[in-house]
């Protein structure tokens, strides 16, 4: 199933950043210790935000279509990024219940590895990057 998605981020002064999701708002902001004001979440922590979450919600939805009542879910997930040529690293760890027997525990940990967000950072993905103007989306807040 194909789906595309879009968001407009903008900002004036590049230390936060306001994004508009269709009617929904959310603000990202560059860290403290770069500069920013450090209230909100910084980029990486917004990518790897999408995929606990991600992770969270593919767990419930298949546990439902199990009939499994699986309580609730937490996700810690952190990121490594060595700079370089290196690559990133995103450990991803699935807190659930400890009264799910084993075969549910083996089989919720196959499912985390299968969420949306998590098969998209993990497979291969194209970028297409243009410069357009202010005109073309509206005056930049």
């Amino acid at each position: 199933m194909s789906s595309r998605y879009e968001v407009l981020a903008s900002s004036a002064d590049g230390r936060s950043i306001a994004v508009e999701a269709g009617d929904r708002k959310t603000t990202v902001d560059l860290s403290a210790a770069l500069g920013g004001p450090g209230e909100n979440p910084n980029p990486d922590e917004t990518l790897i935000a999408a995929l606990g979450a991600c992770t969270i919600i593919t767990l419930h939805l298949y546990a439902a279509r199990k009939g499994w009542a699986i309580g609730p879910v937490q996700v810690r997930v952190s990121m490594d990024v060595p700079g370089g040529d290196q690559p990133a690293h995103i450990e991803q760890i699935v807190h659930i219940p400890a009264e799910l027997d084993a075969e549910q525990r083996e089989r919720l940990e196959q499912i985390a590895g299968r969420c949306p967000i998590h098969r998209l950072l993990a497979g291969p993905m194209t970028f297409e990057d243009r410069l357009g103007t202010a005109d073309e989306v509206g005056a930049v807040a």
